[in-house]
């Protein structure tokens, strides 16, 4: 479940001056060489063609500058730089971002701050947060520019507005509250679910354990379609998210609040598996799901290197890659998603 840091300026899309099908296959290459570093020997395809291209991101995190201009930074410096949000954000969220600027120039508090602007069909949100956990004076004035039922909410408090936004996710209506993570390109997370939730079914599960499972991006689908699931996450404001989802869709889904990083899988009862992690990777906690020798786990990673460090633990331990997939979710940069079934 990863939260890509944005590369600004000339590097914030970095493949843009590539055809569709180069940008392809520089992912692939990515992967493939990720996971040769590491001795995993696998077929590795390009990503098909993102479904949305150009201004594909639903949400964006930008940095308050002087004066409340939103800016982001260049890779490994302090060096600030607009973003081209036309060519990465919806025009929703691109829209709102500029009409903040001029709110935020009136709230110097908000200086050195960041803002996370997000928007589905219907608002735009913007999302607060202040280098302090302090309050910020005259901060529902930023709704106006916003556009019609313009939010703001200050880190997870609702401050003007409803700040939840809404996407249908493998057809279901789910709905996210200000903190609480999403994919930022909605059509190619709808493929990435339709990819995980056909492999697992494929599978015939008796139950499932989806680890590091956010707001239930796939145990919900998952539960849609009869399996049993029992869902992990850490995150609060997520895991609220989850059980509201659940509850308003009448699906049935164990919602566990929990780091998965620290959860113990040997005290539930699963046959497959289903982690997302961060960039970092799996790691320790893939090794402990597979000492419960499931018999599959379908392993979505946004990091090749970390992929490949954990195909290898898988690997180590008898279990054995097929059909691994890649995602485009992040077009126009080198970002890219994969999706590996691992069986005994």
């Amino acid at each position: 479940m990863c939260a890509h840091p944005s590369d600004p300026g000339g590097d914030i899309l970095d493949l843009a001056h590539l055809p569709v099908e180069e940008e392809a296959e520089v992912k692939r290459l990515r992967v493939e060489r990720a996971l040769a570093a590491m001795g995993i020997r696998a077929e590795v395809p390009a990503p098909p063609p993102p479904p949305v291209r150009e201004g594909a991101r639903a949400r964006i995190r930008l940095h308050v500058g002087r004066g409340g201009r939103l800016v982001m930074f260049r890779r490994r410096t302090h060096e600030t730089v607009s973003p081209p949000l036309d060519r990465m954000a919806r025009p929703r969220v691109a829209t709102a971002a500029r009409g903040l600027e001029e709110g935020l120039s009136a709230l110097p508090e908000m200086e050195g701050g960041q803002v996370e602007v997000r928007a589905d069909a219907h608002h735009a949100v913007a999302v607060l947060y202040p280098l302090a956990a302090r309050r910020i004076r005259q901060a529902a004035d930023l709704a106006r520019p916003m556009g019609p039922a313009g939010a703001v909410a200050l880190r997870d408090r609702a401050v003007v507005g409803d700040p939840r936004v809404e996407f249908r996710v493998a057809g279901l209506a789910l709905r996210f509250g200000p903190v609480t993570f999403f994919q930022v390109h909605p059509e190619a997370n709808d493929r990435l679910v339709a990819d995980v939730v056909a492999r697992i079914l494929a599978l015939g599960p008796a139950r499932v354990l989806d680890l590091f499972g956010g707001a239930g991006n796939f145990s919900l689908p998952l539960a849609a379609a009869g399996t049993q699931v029992e869902l992990v996450e850490a995150s609060g404001p997520a895991v609220s998210d989850a059980r509201q989802n659940a509850a308003r869709l009448g699906l049935d889904v164990q919602v566990v609040r929990w780091d998965a990083t620290r959860f113990d899988p040997g005290r539930s009862f699963f046959d497959v598996a289903v982690l997302d992690p961060p960039r970092s990777g799996g790691g320790e906690t893939l090794a402990r799901v597979l000492v419960t020798r499931p018999r599959a786990v379908v392993l979505v990673s946004c990091h090749p290197p970390s992929l490949a460090r954990d195909l290898r633990v898988a690997s180590d331990r008898g279990y054995r890659v097929e059909d691994l997939r890649l995602h485009d979710l992040f077009p126009l940069t080198s970002h890219v998603e994969v999706v590996a079934t691992l069986r005994r």
